[in-house]
């Protein structure tokens, strides 16, 4: 058996289907010791925090935007949690569902401080941050807010994306998966595009890197087991 298996779930993402699931679980966990679903539910605040209007002052509405994320990874939970029950014994117990606020411990706040500051500082790494938002999520959510305030803040979201993902692969977890491929961020981390600039993940964690990122697309014809 392999190591222990992630995958991280944005909780606003289509690529996420009850078919894919039904496909991935057993999959995974033919050849993997254990499998972790870690639900993006923090990351659900940037889009869901700063309402109001074009030409309005915007506000800061926290309580809406914690009843949405709270809602919205209650219905998750549920979903995933039918589908677990739905394996066998002996592959049931092997997967676990957690939140994001159970890896943003001091390792965490390490990583994402120094994505942080080399954001503001690298403008290499800041350009592939951008990228990232341009083409993953200008076009997800917070239709009303200011085009430059939206950038700013799916800015946000990527950097802490990326650190999050880093401490859990680096910290036990080393084989990642995603329904598409990875972001371009970490894999421009992952493969030293920055390192000449002082910023690597071996800088990042204080060990060689571990993970292992497969992107896991549903084959085409391929119904999952059960349907």
């Amino acid at each position: 058996m392999l190591e222990s298996a992630f995958i991280a779930m944005s909780l606003d993402s289509a690529l996420f289907t009850r078919e894919w699931f039904r496909f991935a679980f057993p999959h995974l966990l033919e050849t993997h010791k254990d499998l972790t679903v870690v639900f993006g539910n923090r990351l659900f605040m940037y889009n869901k925090t700063v309402v109001g209007d074009e030409g309005k002052e915007l506000r800061i509405d926290l309580p809406l935007a914690r009843a949405r994320e709270g809602k919205r990874a209650t219905e998750i939970h549920v979903f995933l949690e039918g589908e677990v029950a739905r394996l066998p014994p002996g592959l049931r117990e092997r997967v676990t569902l957690a939140r994001w606020e159970d890896f943003t411990d001091t390792v965490f706040q390490d990583i994402y401080r120094v994505l942080s500051i080399a954001y503001a500082g690298l403008q290499s790494f800041r350009d592939c941050v951008d990228l990232d938002v341009e083409t993953h999520l200008m076009g997800r959510g917070s239709g009303l807010l200011p085009q430059n305030v939206h950038r700013r803040l799916s800015a946000l979201y990527v950097v802490e994306e990326t650190a999050l993902l880093i401490r859990i692969a680096e910290n036990g977890r080393p084989f990642d998966f995603y329904p598409q491929n990875q972001i371009h961020t970490l894999e421009a981390v992952y493969t030293g595009d920055f390192a000449n600039a002082g910023l690597s993940v071996e800088g990042l964690v204080g060990h060689p890197q571990r993970r292992i990122f497969t992107p896991l697309p549903l084959p085409q014809g391929v119904l999952a087991k059960g349907d």
